[in-house]
């Protein structure tokens, strides 16, 4: 993993943030953020995304890194392709055993997402993990997301806050 070009970006970020707290003292925290973006939406590039972000995920578990988060993006076919944040972090809670695992943010509204099946999978997710879920939930970033299921985005906002 770490002799990966993924795993040599990974391990410079960890090094630096390690010197930088050497140098500062303090408790420093490093998570890495997860989209799965991809330019080529293809079946293979897909696969090839995910595998290097596991890749790069087990190496940011040996490295000390805090939590990795995976944010929720559904119909944006050239931009994210982690519409199911929840699978994602199933499977590495199965190949990791310490690293947080963040699932966020969530599209709350109850058509996207009905918040008592997100509590219900959280916690799932949650007990399996050993306690170490990070969660953040919001109404959604995009209005090609919203339409997707019917809303405008601007009506969202009194409904999650």
């Amino acid at each position: 993993v770490a002799d990966s070009v993924h795993g040599r970006a990974v391990r410079r970020v960890a090094d630096a943030a390690v010197q930088r707290v050497g140098r500062e003292g303090g408790g420093v925290k490093f998570s890495l953020i997860y989209e799965a973006q991809l330019a080529d939406p293809s079946p293979a590039s897909e696969r090839q995304v995910f595998a290097d972000i596991v890749e790069q995920s087990l190496l940011a578990e040996e490295l000390g890194f805090d939590v990795i988060w995976a944010v929720e993006h559904t119909a944006l076919t050239h931009y994210a392709h982690m519409s199911a944040p929840e699978t994602f972090l199933a499977y590495l809670a199965g190949r990791t055993t310490r690293i947080g695992l963040g699932h966020g943010v969530v599209c709350l509204p109850p058509q996207m997402n009905h918040p008592v099946k997100v509590a219900e999978r959280i916690a799932t997710l949650d007990v399996l993990s050993g306690g170490r879920v990070h969660f953040g939930m919001g109404k959604g970033a995009t209005q090609q997301e919203a339409g997707t299921f019917g809303y405008q985005l601007e009506d969202l906002s009194p409904m999650i806050s």
